[in-house]
């Protein structure tokens, strides 16, 4: 029996030890997955809080982008540029001139004829002539303003513009109109206006609007002609807005044919 017991305490006890190294593998194989799991949460935390940083950098420069190439649009001048010429007081008297010998020339009755305008010109006498007109004729004041206004003729419109003083610099705004003559009478056709290269989107409609209650207030817009001191009538028959160049088309009426015209038929 004590033989036994002997030859089996060697056997229990190696038993035992396996036993005892399996649980030893089995904790060393758990406190490593558990400490895999913890390293790759505390990484998943340290890449989410290094993320974050990042999403604000990049919400950051966008902002500032967006703000650059709004100031950019701003202060960039219109694509279209109006011409002052270096010789303004020359080329604004010559202006008036031709245009005074072109009115009053004695024509054909009822002829037409056309004169083509550099804006470049219109511009020099808005800066030079127009104001010894306003000095001469103090009703003329409301005027005033046109006389920093600049033109520029394009394909199919006209373009003005006007400079604005702000605190951090000038910018220029600019509207294109079209200039049409429907049944004896000024319209006018007006696109998006700009503040430098911006456009200024749903004003359009609003400022056609406006400029054409303007013209129908007045009556020499509005009838798209005006009358000589002799009692002819010229009247403008055409607008046509070219690259550099405004062609207008007129047509002179005698005295007679106006009165007979204005004249209301007897019943």
């Amino acid at each position: 029996m004590g033989e036994d017991l002997a030859m089996r305490s060697p056997t229990c006890a190696l038993q035992l030890g396996r036993v005892e190294l399996s649980a030893t593998h089995v904790r060393v194989a758990c406190m490593k997955r558990y400490s895999s799991r913890v390293s790759a949460s505390i990484g998943s935390s340290a890449a989410s809080s290094s993320s974050t940083p990042r999403v604000r950098q990049t919400c950051i420069a966008s902002v500032i982008g967006a703000a650059v190439a709004l100031l950019v649009l701003l202060f960039l001048p219109p694509a279209q540029r109006s011409v002052l010429p270096v010789d303004a007081t020359v080329r604004g008297e010559a202006l008036e001139q031709a245009f005074a010998a072109a009115i009053t020339k004695v024509r054909e009755p009822h002829s037409e004829w056309s004169i083509a305008i550099d804006p470049a010109d219109i511009n020099a006498w808005l800066a030079t002539r127009l104001p010894r007109w306003i000095e001469h004729d103090p009703s003329l004041a409301s005027l005033t303003s046109l006389t920093t206004l600049r033109l520029a003729s394009i394909d199919g419109a006209l373009q003005i513009e006007q400079p604005l003083q702000l605190m951090v610099g000038s910018i220029i705004a600019s509207l294109r109109f079209t200039p049409t003559i429907e049944n004896g009478a000024l319209a006018l056709e007006v696109s998006t206006p700009r503040l430098g290269r911006m456009p200024i989107p749903g004003v359009a409609s609003e400022l056609t609007q406006a400029l054409a209650s303007h013209v129908r207030d007045s009556a020499s817009l509005s009838a798209a002609r005006f009358r000589l001191a002799d009692g002819r009538v010229v009247e403008v028959r055409e607008i046509r807005c070219d690259a550099g160049q405004i062609a207008i088309l007129f047509a002179t009426r005698t005295a007679l044919d106006v009165a007979e015209r204005e004249t209301p038929p007897t019943r």
